[in-house]
């Protein structure tokens, strides 16, 4: 098999980053042995007015390596195809782009490398429709096979990492948050994203590792693979904090992965996951409440979960019937935490044809009772306007860059909104209940359960205060402050 060895370096403008590649190999596996060569004087010999070419000089190609070319050749390349000129080079150089980008769209799009064939016989299609058949025979001509792909994957892979590696050396302080979870094949994911300051105070996040633990997940096998991805760029003596959810696992001063760390790292500072904080606020807001709500989701199970398939098509069928504003409800999953709220409005809003749509099948007394009582709709709507105060602060608080400052700030401005929701809601004012404003209730009686929230949160973020307390003008001081993972997200 012959083939051709391609070392360039270039730089990627639009994504503001030099792109290396060293001993690119161009392979073919579908071709026979003695088209090798017609395969490759193909390809580094386009026509003198190569139109065809066009398609691969599209501008938001991921990696451009179409500068600085050089082409060496190995001993068993033939004698013709030694000297090229520059345009034969560039043509050459088009194709391989266009396997790289080929690659980088299925590894962005989470498809097996073998689809690359199913697309590029698609691609051929589409291009014969428009009568682009030069093209067509070109992209045919490229090696889409999953060798080829996983290459180029490898080229990817290795050049990111590079450049994290870049970054990390850069930054003066980083700081990396985990998170341990079981899929659906039951593998055990450890999650390592890293966050670091630089010297002029602008940040950098990236996800550092995906490490499967192929055993049991306790705090010395979470510790023993983040120290290897720590080590392997060159980061732990900048380590920080860690920011973690408050599993034992992790959290643990003893066998936890924490207390491990501060045996090897004293002075890693610990940050609880302020997300994981406001969930378990937002999970106590009384028992009567907390009942609510559990009724609530039962009924929508009762409707539309698990194996009730001819209720659920019953009841769409119903909606449909009767002109319903939504086409159906929406479930409650525990660890999807802003499905709950969605889901309360929408029973809220069709609670009149739920009311109705049980009357016609069997369903269970006692949830018919619920659903029949003088509170249990006014509470429904209570917890509609809570829980959206919380999934609004939920929200605020994703996305990158945001700074602990950040997270403090808008906790602040959430703990000032209950208050002032509990001072109206003493006197029946409901101004500030958008759910609630249409019913006539006396929702007086609710106020502890408000004040119990705001307690619940003032109580879990006052671990937070001694970061409030810091010299601004403390470069160093606030530098390591910028570092730290709010969330876990």
């Amino acid at each position: 098999m012959k083939c051709i060895v391609v070392n360039c370096n270039s730089s990627d403008k639009k994504a503001g980053r030099k792109i290396s590649f060293h001993s690119v190999i161009i392979r073919s596996r579908d071709t026979k042995e003695d088209d090798d060569v017609d395969y490759l004087e193909d390809i580094v010999n386009p026509d003198t007015e190569d139109e065809s070419l066009k398609y691969f000089e599209d501008d938001d190609m991921p990696i451009n390596f179409l500068e600085e070319a050089q082409v060496t050749h190995t001993s068993n390349t033939p004698n013709t195809l030694r000297s090229r000129s520059s345009k034969r080079v560039d043509a050459l150089l088009k194709y391989k782009e266009a396997a790289c980008f080929m690659a980088y769209q299925i590894v962005k799009h989470k498809k097996s490398f073998g689809d690359a064939r199913t697309w590029t016989e698609t691609f051929v299609k589409i291009l014969n429709t428009f009568g682009n058949c030069d093209v067509a025979q070109k992209l045919m001509k490229i090696p889409f096979t999953r060798f080829t792909i996983g290459k180029c994957v490898d080229i990817l892979n290795a050049r990111a990492e590079e450049e994290l590696m870049a970054k990390i050396q850069r930054a003066e302080v980083i700081s990396i948050a985990l998170d341990e979870t079981t899929d659906v094949s039951h593998s055990s994911q450890l999650l390592i994203f890293v966050r670091g300051v630089f010297s002029d105070m602008t940040i950098f996040e990236e996800m550092l590792e995906l490490k499967q633990l192929k055993t049991t997940g306790k705090g010395q096998d979470i510790l023993r693979e983040t120290l290897q991805a720590l080590g392997k760029f060159g980061a732990t003596d900048k380590l920080f904090s860690v920011t973690t959810d408050g599993a034992p696992a992790m959290k643990g001063n003893k066998e936890g992965f924490y207390g491990l760390l501060c045996r090897q790292v004293p002075h890693v500072k610990h940050v609880y996951c302020m997300l994981h904080q406001e969930n378990l606020c937002a999970r106590n807001l009384g028992l009567k409440l907390n009942a609510t709500a559990d009724f609530a989701v039962q009924i929508i199970n009762k409707i539309r979960g698990g194996n009730r398939s001819l209720t659920h098509r019953l009841f769409k069928q119903f909606l449909l019937q009767h002109g319903a504003p939504y086409k159906d409800l929406l479930m409650s999953c525990e660890v999807r935490w802003l499905t709950k709220c969605n889901a309360l409005k929408r029973l809220f809003v069709l609670r009149q044809y739920v009311m109705d749509f049980v009357e016609t099948i069997k369903f269970d007394e006692s949830l018919k009772e619920k659903m029949k009582s003088s509170c249990f709709w006014p509470e429904i709507a209570l917890l509609c306007d809570v829980m959206g105060c919380l999934n609004k602060l939920n929200i605020s608080m994703q996305g990158n860059n945001h700074d602990v400052f950040h997270h403090l700030r808008i906790m602040d401005e959430l703990i000032d909104e209950l208050k002032m929701m509990e001072e109206q809601i003493l006197s029946n004012d409901l101004r500030a209940f958008p759910t609630c404003h249409h019913l006539r209730y006396t929702y007086s009686k609710y106020s502890e359960n408000l004040r119990v929230l705001i307690q619940n949160l003032e109580m879990k973020f006052r671990q937070y205060q001694d970061l409030r307390i810091y010299n601004p003008e403390d470069v160093v001081e606030r530098r390591n402050l910028l570092s730290i993972f709010p969330t876990t997200y």
